[in-house]
């Protein structure tokens, strides 16, 4: 049971691997046969948020079509048909934010760009994007597609065969990979271990989904409306700001429901 279930959630990121590589390919020569000749390294960095975005909703597509065929309930299975509270969005915003200035003040505190070329381009390339096209697509759109495939599909069927423990460590680490480069693969590896737990505690994604997309966002207006670069002791506090909230917001949110504290280190079959 437990090799069924890992295996198909290695077929669901290999499948998810793969549209990209085909949407990253097929985007460029498309655009070549009907345009002209160009450079598709290019055309790649300068489209690569609308690539990312479109293989993520052909993804999701597909394996909403998967579940349909399996009769089984997309929605329920991946935590979307639950809601949360109003209470829980506040303390969702609030500790997104607070993960945000906590990750960040690290990141400014390292010289990652010069460290790590590769985190350094990436950055680079989203920092160049017109900022209403990287808000919509890098801030709102992706995380929540994100949240759908890891915390929603992947962490639902994991769950089948694991325990919570286990399940919420492959996804993260799943989610680390994915993002292809080691600086932002360890952070989002922790990051997708404390969004698992708030699906787990809330019963819903929409806890996930808020956290992650207040991130996402708020580190894109920070970089292109107030490109704060914090000195000395700014950065400390910003720090120690980040994991107050980070914290206190974590105790609040897996205090809102209890439904499945019972499960937490059960297996299920």
């Amino acid at each position: 049971m437990k090799r069924k279930i890992l295996g198909e959630s290695i077929l669901y990121v290999i499948i998810h691997v793969m549209i990209q590589m085909l949407i990253l390919f097929l985007g460029p020569a498309i655009y070549t046969y009907s345009k002209s000749p160009l450079d598709w390294d290019t055309w790649i960095k300068g489209h690569q948020l609308i690539l990312t975005v479109i293989g993520w909703f052909v993804l999701c597509f597909i394996l909403w079509l998967i579940y349909r065929l399996n009769r089984q309930k997309f929605w329920l299975e991946t935590k979307l048909s639950e809601t949360v509270s109003v209470i829980t969005i506040g303390i969702c915003i609030i500790c997104g934010v607070g993960m945000n200035l906590f990750v960040n003040g690290f990141l400014w505190l390292l010289p990652l760009g010069e460290m790590f070329p590769e985190y350094g381009q990436v950055i680079e390339r989203i920092i160049n994007q017109p900022f209403f096209i990287t808000l919509l697509l890098a801030g709102i759109i992706t995380p929540i597609m994100e949240e759908i495939f890891y915390r929603g599909i992947l962490l639902g069927k994991l769950r089948q065969g694991f325990g919570v423990v286990v399940a919420i460590g492959i996804q993260a680490l799943f989610f680390g990979i994915g993002h292809m480069n080691l600086v932002q693969g360890i952070y989002a590896c922790v990051m997708g271990i404390l969004f698992g737990y708030v699906v787990i505690w809330t019963g819903s994604l929409y806890g996930a989904i808020i956290l992650h997309v207040v991130i996402n966002t708020t580190s894109i207006l920070w970089r292109h409306v107030i490109p704060f670069q914090p000195e000395g002791g700014e950065l400390e506090i910003l720090i120690l700001i980040g994991a107050a909230l980070t914290i206190i917001g974590l105790w609040f949110i897996s205090q809102t429901d209890k439904r499945e504290e019972q499960n937490m280190y059960t297996f299920k079959s």
